[in-house]
């Protein structure tokens, strides 16, 4: 395991699986990407021991064995605060899954508080009503500008990049978007439908390898991304992502935005998509350039690390506090 940059403010320490292959997922949402990103050294569930300081954040991707191994060391550590993570929060993903059911059976552990990379909606909306709402934070995900892609508007191709899965349950706008490609062919003059790539470390086969940087570096050669947040709003990655490679949001914002990074998304009606997505390839490169880096430098300073941190340290005062009390 690599230790993350350190980050000023509580010490945390980001557990991860011994056993799972992190190495084949395909975004940094979870795994020791997300701790690397957030700036806190990584440590395998097993070196978790007592003399081992700071408050645990736990990943997601333990097995069920490690689960209960988890469960034994934070009922012998009523002093440590552990905070157990959370990515989806839709009701029909893994609705039994081992990892769920562990966070449910620790609303009752005084040591536990829970950490969602989302708005609390379904799953943690639930989660958080059990718990009590001073024992989960939404944190949304750290913006690392050092990922970013420098490629002028004018260079790009004038297409619009639509990437992600297509599941009208969960998705309802990228199915909208992907309907009225299906049913009017000119408009695959104007849009590129990039499939999801499959899920490999759950066993899925790749379908394509533009994932993680590989990914960016193809959004950067189109002029605008379409975006949405699914049927819960979320702040997916791909609002990171968008901001990475410098394309120019359009779409639909997610809940958690604050006004000022709404403003930078360009509207789409997909009821009738083509006359405006004809209209915002048309605009000038140099206003494009200029929305685009309005989007990248908002969220550099509004979801940047440190940021984060800090907001995190302050939902863990004063369970930091309770506990040395």
């Amino acid at each position: 395991m690599t230790e993350g940059t350190a980050v000023r403010g509580t010490l945390k320490r980001y557990i991860l699986s011994p056993s799972y292959r992190y190495d084949l997922l395909i975004s940094p949402d979870a795994g020791p990407r997300y701790g690397e990103d957030m700036g806190w050294p990584l440590l395998p569930l097993g070196a978790l021991g007592a003399s081992v300081a700071g408050v645990a954040v736990v990943d997601s991707r333990l097995t069920p064995g490690e689960l209960a191994e988890l469960g034994g060391v934070i009922g012998a550590s009523p002093s440590r605060l552990f905070v157990l993570t959370i990515v989806d929060p839709f009701h029909q993903q893994n609705e039994d899954g081992p990892w769920r059911q562990f966070m449910l059976d620790q609303v009752s552990a005084p040591n536990v508080v829970f950490l969602s990379k989302y708005h609390a909606t379904e799953f943690t909306a639930q989660l958080q009503e059990r718990a009590g709402a001073d024992r989960l934070i939404a944190l949304h995900y750290p913006y690392v500008a050092s990922r970013e892609v420098q490629a002028p508007s004018g260079r790009r191709r004038r297409k619009v990049i639509f990437a992600g899965a297509i599941n009208r349950a969960i998705y309802p706008e990228r199915a909208l978007l992907y309907d009225a490609l299906q049913h009017k062919p000119w408009l695959r003059l104007l849009v590129r439908h990039l499939t999801h790539p499959g899920y490999p470390d759950v066993g899925d086969p790749v379908v394509h390898e533009h994932i993680g940087d590989r990914f960016v570096r193809l959004l950067a050669q189109y002029r605008l991304m379409f975006v949405s947040g699914s049927r819960c709003n979320l702040e997916f990655l791909k609002y990171r992502e968008c901001g990475y490679a410098g394309s120019v949001p359009v779409g639909h914002a997610p809940a958690s935005f604050p006004q000022e990074l709404r403003d930078c998304i360009l509207p789409l009606a997909l009821s009738n998509p083509g006359p405006q997505l004809w209209r915002y390839l048309r605009l000038p490169a140099g206003e494009l350039d200029q929305r685009a880096a309005r989007f990248a430098q908002l969220q550099r300073q509004l979801r940047n690390p440190a940021a984060l941190n800090a907001q995190l340290d302050d939902f863990l005062r004063p369970h930091l506090a309770r506990l040395a009390a």
